[in-house]
Formats: structure tokens, sequence, C-alpha cells
């Protein structure tokens, strides 16, 4: 037996048992258990385990294993006959069991979480196109070019299709009909009526706009889609859901996204993207600052992907996000936090845990086994990354980094510009925040937190 195995028995056991589990999905880093009751669960026998933090929040009980998480995922679902690998949230889920912030919360982290990887690889492959033109390797105009180009651009064109797919997986709606009436939104000859003020649906006006590379809209839609199934399987008798349910859902949702969700969701997407110009055209410098600053903690409660569609939408709707820009000297200044501690601790078991940290840090912009293994128990390491977050959020500000995708790491720098600012910022977050915890210390054993 693995020891993955044995730490996944161990962790069912102590959250509650298997018949406790309602559902579970996991990120980077974390498993994300919605149990039945919570009271059931041994926090602090889970706390004595192979990992790193249990957080409760946002109505999930969440277990920091690090970035072996996946394979944790894989022992722990095969533990869980009882929810059979579904990750959606059970029909018998109240509003009195999920607040309904909550339940906003945890859709919209559940449905984005999915998508990041593939964000994450199309975003290195316009990366390498845009290396390989400044290089002259390629030229705008070579079939080589075009190639990469399609294969970078085609995740953000065909987002709609794609957001729609895992929104419904999410919701545990049927995901094809979702990608239909995303699909319907991107199809040739309804796009080709955007911006002709004479179109007509049953004699009534449509605003048709170009929902290429939308966020909001499909995301929207889907949503609609699932209380609509929900009320169809509950008149229409099931000897006929099969023919009469996606019919209904088709017909009735791509209309109602072009007069209701679409218009809604552009107008959404268009003014989130301008209250971020706004804040950093405001001050650039404080914004950086102050969103730096707080980031740590609110990656500790784990909310931080709630940030993530906004971040997707400034990248679809203006080719890049300045929010990545701005916070990931975050990640950074963790890599520099642990090597400082590598560096200056004494106890051999801490020195382990800092190198091993700055493997998933440096590598893949992956900072949990930092925050939680080093930065929330030594006060005074915190303090000083608080102080770098601050400084390199500013920095970020005034160079005015923005990204390509959403993932930090050595292997996504070609994705930051400009490219020499974000390097001198890799610079000051690594070797300044090391260099204070060297000379200033990270505080002693009796001052863990």
């Amino acid at each position: 037996m693995s020891k993955y195995n044995v730490l996944a028995k161990d962790i069912v056991t102590y959250v509650g048992g298997a018949e406790n589990v309602k559902s579970l999905r996991h990120c980077a880093t974390r498993l994300r258990f919605e149990l039945k009751d919570e009271s059931q669960a041994d926090k602090e026998a889970l706390m004595n385990l192979d990992i790193l933090q249990v957080v409760q929040a946002s109505g999930q009980y969440q277990v920091v294993v690090g970035p072996h998480v996946a394979s944790v995922y894989e022992a722990v679902m095969a533990e869980l006959p009882v929810i059979g690998g579904a990750s959606s949230i059970n029909e018998d889920t109240t509003a009195e069991e999920k607040k309904w912030y909550d339940v906003i919360f945890d859709t919209i982290s559940g449905s984005f979480t999915p998508l990041i990887p593939v964000f994450c690889g199309s975003g290195l492959v316009k990366a390498l196109g845009s290396v390989l033109l400044m290089t002259g390797l390629l030229t705008a105009e070579s079939s080589t070019y075009a190639v990469l180009n399609a294969a970078g651009n085609a995740v953000f064109y065909f987002l709609p299709i794609l957001l729609a797919i895992s929104v419904a997986n999410k919701l545990g709606t049927n995901p094809y009909i979702a990608g239909a009436i995303g699909a319907a939104l991107l199809e040739p000859s309804f796009t080709a009526l955007a911006g002709n003020e004479s179109n007509t649906f049953l004699g009534l006006p449509i605003i048709i706009n170009n929902y290429a590379s939308s966020v909001f809209p499909a995301f929207m839609a889907v949503v609609g889609l699932y209380f609509l199934d929900k009320f169809l399987k509950k008149v229409v008798p099931a000897t006929i859901h099969l023919v009469v349910l996606p019919f209904i859902e088709i017909v009735a949702m791509v209309p109602l996204t072009i007069f209701i969700f679409g218009p809604f969701g552009t107008y959404l997407s268009t003014g989130l993207s301008m209250f971020v110009t706004s804040l950093l055209d405001f001050n650039a410098m404080l914004a950086g600052a102050v969103l730096s600053m707080i980031w740590i903690y609110v990656v500790m409660l784990g909310l931080h992907w709630a940030l993530i569609p906004i971040m997707i939408n400034n990248i679809a709707t203006n080719g890049s996000d300045p929010l990545m820009g701005l916070m990931i000297g975050t990640v950074w200044v963790a890599g520099g936090v642990s090597l400082g501690v590598a560096l200056k601790a004494k106890d051999k078991k801490l020195k382990g845990i800092a190198w091993t940290g700055m493997i998933p840090c440096f590598l893949s912009g992956v900072s949990e086994p930092i925050m939680y293994g080093i930065l929330f128990r030594y006060k005074k390491s915190l303090m000083w990354a608080t102080v770098m977050n601050a400084v390199t959020g500013a920095m970020a500000g005034l160079i005015g980094i923005s990204a390509t995708q959403i993932a930090g790491g050595v292997f996504t720098i070609p994705t930051f510009s400009p490219i020499l600012g974000y390097l001198a910022l890799i610079a000051v977050s690594v070797f300044g925040t090391a260099a204070l915890i060297v000379i200033f210390g990270f505080g002693e054993e009796g001052s863990k937190a």
C-alpha cells in the first residue's frame, strides 16, 4: 500500500468517514471537502498527519496537502464510494445547509479552477510565439507561427464553450447542452450579425455582441440552465426526458442568453475591466502595495479563486491582466522567505521544509507549502513577507507589470511584460526577502504563531 493510500484512509477517517463526505474536488494544493456535518471532523487528528493545514472557509473543509495533492485526491476518491467520484453539489444541499454567499463563491471557484491548467498552457504557447517573433526565428506571416498562434489563442476564443462545460460539471447539469449553448454564441452566421442594429428575434429587437473570449455571458447562461433543468425534471415525465429536455433547454436558453445573459454579462465584463483600469490609473503603486500586502491572508482563507474570473476576463478582454502582475511578487517573496530560512535555520527538519518548499514555488508558483510550513508558524517571517509583499506590489504598479496567463514560476516568465522589469521584481522579491530573514531572523521556536 502506497503512502498516499495510507494518508487517504486517515484523511477520510478524520473528516468523519466516507458517509460524511458530500463532495470532493481539489485545486493546486488543497482537498476541498463538502461535509454533511463539519462537527464530525477531527481537526487535531488531521493536523497530526502529513499535511500542511486545515482551513474551514466558504462552506468547505479544506485539507492543504501540498503539490502532491492530485495523487492524494485519487487515493481519497478510492475511499469514497458513497459519492462515486462526483464533484458537484448534491441535490439534497439546501439553502439552510449552505449560505448563499458560500454557494456563489463555491460555484465560481469550482467552475474556473479546472480551467487553470489549459489557461497556463495556452499562455506559455503564446509566450513562445512572441519570443520566436522577437528573436527573428519566425515571422508573423509564417505558417509555423500561425499554428502556434492558433494553439495559444483557441482557448480564449472558445472560452464560452469551455467555461459552459466546466460550470455545468460543477453544478451537475448536462455539460453537452451547456457546451451547445456556449457554441451558439460563436456560430459564424450568428456572429456575422454583430453590430447590426436591425436584428430581431420573433419580431423583438436584439443586441448581438461578439462573444468570443467572453466570460460572464456563458457563466450566467449555464446557471440559468441549471435552474431550468431542475424545474423541467419535476414537470416533464421521465419517459421523455431524453428528447424533450434538451430541446426545451436549447430552444429556451439560447434566446434568453442573447436577450438577457449576453448583454448583461458583456456590461459586467466591461465594467470590471474599466474598474481595474481606473484603480490603476488612480494610483497603481498604492493599489499594488495594498493588494499584495493582504494577498497572503486571502490565500490562507482559500478565497483567492474568487479573483480568477476577473483576471481571466481582463486577459480575454484586453489581452493581459494587471492584477496578476501586481500580485505575482508575493509568490517570489514566499520563495525568498524559504531561501532565507533554509540558510538561517539550524533545525534540520525546518531546513528540509524550506528547501522542499522552494521547488513548487519557483517552478510552478505554488507557495502554500511555504505559507503553512513557515509563514504561519513563525510570526517574524510573516511580518517580513507582508512588508516585502507591499514593497514588491508597489514596485509592480510602478513598472506596470501585466500577464497573459494566471500562473507563476520560472517557466511563465516570458508571459509577463515588461520582461526586464519583471526580472528585476523577481530579484528584489527573492533576494531582498532572503536577506531580511538572514540578517534579522524569522522568529524563534517560542514565537510560533
